[in-house]
């Protein structure tokens, strides 16, 4: 198994999910994508990925391990191991930021969690079509609405 790395959750979920671990039986093991409270950031979420193994979080970063509160994860997807693969293959990215925009955009429409500003910018950018519209999503996201981020209107 390759080297554990430091800011790359979606590259070590990969690594992790498709690595034989002695005592992990595939169906065992579940990848979860979801935001969770960052206690350096006064407890603005952040987008991540981690493992389950029978329902139990594996968290292999040890600056995520200090950072996060996992009393305030807020899921979008829960894939078991070939679901997760099957993301994978379909959207050629280990953060599945694509295939996963429905759900992901639905569950902070519905949580309305205050994003840290890169997330939130990385967000917004990726649905105004102007320099204003960023600038007004920005401000909506701030406020925890999500209206703005229809995938309707996203150009993928």
């Amino acid at each position: 198994m390759e080297r554990i790395r430091v800011k790359r959750c979606y590259e070590n979920a990969y690594h992790l999910a498709t690595s034989f671990v002695e005592g992990i039986a595939a169906e065992d093991l579940e990848v979860m994508f979801c935001y969770v409270a960052s206690n350096a950031m006064g407890g603005l979420y952040f987008r991540h990925a981690f493992l389950l193994v029978n329902g139990k979080i594996v968290e292999p970063l040890p600056n995520v391990r200090e950072d996060a509160d996992f009393d305030k994860v807020v899921p979008f997807a829960r894939l078991s191991q070939s679901e997760y693969i099957s993301l994978i293959l379909k959207g050629r990215m280990y953060d599945c930021v694509d295939v996963l925009l429905d759900q992901e955009i639905e569950t902070l429409t519905k949580s309305r969690i205050l994003l840290n500003p890169v997330e939130a910018s990385d967000l917004a950018f990726r649905f105004a079509k102007t320099p204003d519209d960023f600038l007004k999503i920005l401000q909506k996201m701030a406020k925890g609405d999500y209206s703005s981020l229809k995938t309707n209107n996203h150009p993928l």
